[in-house]
């Protein structure tokens, strides 16, 4: 009876839908503007809060926005206390809004992986001659 209790409440706790990531993460816009035409440079910055496995940032970046340099796929190796910041520079071709989302997936060559993939949004809403920023978008 106690296998079967167990089974149900690992089931459940893996079914639910926030988990606590072992790291804390920002994105920022660190240099230019996200105007139409122009260059900036986008960072994601991790703190790991623990010892992490291999950790694999990618950068899913939606049509009308151009990446000038940078790699949008980078692998990291963080230990407790570490600060990583990875950067890429981006241009808006098309005025509107954009969501840029950072994906962090923990032991990506893992075959079991449970509760390792995280994603963070990034909102930009560009013009000729003004962007706004925001990680929430009610902002």
């Amino acid at each position: 009876m106690k296998g079967i209790i167990f089974c149900l409440f690992l089931t459940v706790s893996l079914l639910s839908g926030d988990t606590i990531a072992p790291f804390y993460s920002r994105v920022s816009v660190v240099e230019g503007k996200a105007k139409v035409g122009q260059e900036f440079n986008l960072a994601f910055t991790l703190k790991a809060l623990m010892d992490l496995p291999e950790t694999r940032i990618l950068f899913e970046i939606p049509k009308g926005i151009e990446l000038v340099d940078g790699t949008p796929i980078r692998t990291v190796y963080p230990h407790s206390g570490d600060s990583i910041a990875e950067t890429i520079w981006l241009r808006i071709l098309f005025a509107g809004p954009y969501r840029i989302t950072i994906h962090t997936i923990l032991a990506p060559n893992d075959t079991i992986p449970i509760l390792q993939h995280y994603a963070k949004d990034f909102y930009i809403i560009s013009s000729q001659d003004s962007a706004i920023y925001s990680e929430n978008p009610e902002r």
